[in-house]
């Protein structure tokens, strides 16, 4: 597989809306499954200054996505957020982790010393994931959706 991690174009909205309604994905994210495309554009071009976004592509496709956000908050801007998708056909091999890279060395280079993310509980694909980086679960957030 010729996988690399890079920053994310304009352009690379439509493969990601593509990715967000695939099964083994759209169970699995927290944000409106149904959003248009322009909607995502829209995210992409309007992120802010404390947004990182990253796609993993292979041999010029979009096949995953890796965001991590920062909070602009005087007070928590040691911490940022974490969101990850990937595209279903490419789970479980090796994506993830090299977003999950990706991001942690982004935050570190940003002072980030914590770091957060919120996982549906029977996404097991995911939370195996992020126990390979040593990501502790701290609650369960009833009634969350």
């Amino acid at each position: 597989m010729s996988l690399r991690i890079r920053d994310i174009k304009i352009e690379d909205y439509k493969e990601i809306s593509k990715i967000r309604k695939m099964p083994g994905v759209m169970e699995n994210i927290l944000s409106n499954k149904d959003e248009e495309e322009e909607l995502i554009k829209e995210k992409i071009i309007n992120r802010g200054k404390n947004q990182y976004w990253y796609v993993a592509e292979e041999n010029g496709k979009v096949i995953g996505l890796g965001i991590l956000m920062n909070h602009g908050n005087l007070r928590k801007k040691h911490v940022g957020v974490i969101t990850l998708m990937v595209n279903s056909d490419y789970q479980n091999k090796g994506v993830g982790n090299l977003l999950m890279d990706k991001l942690i060395n982004l935050s570190e280079s940003l002072n980030i010393i914590r770091l957060e993310l919120c996982v549906f509980r029977d996404n097991y694909k995911a939370i195996n994931l992020y126990k390979k980086f040593e990501f502790k679960e701290e609650g369960i957030k009833e009634s969350q959706l």
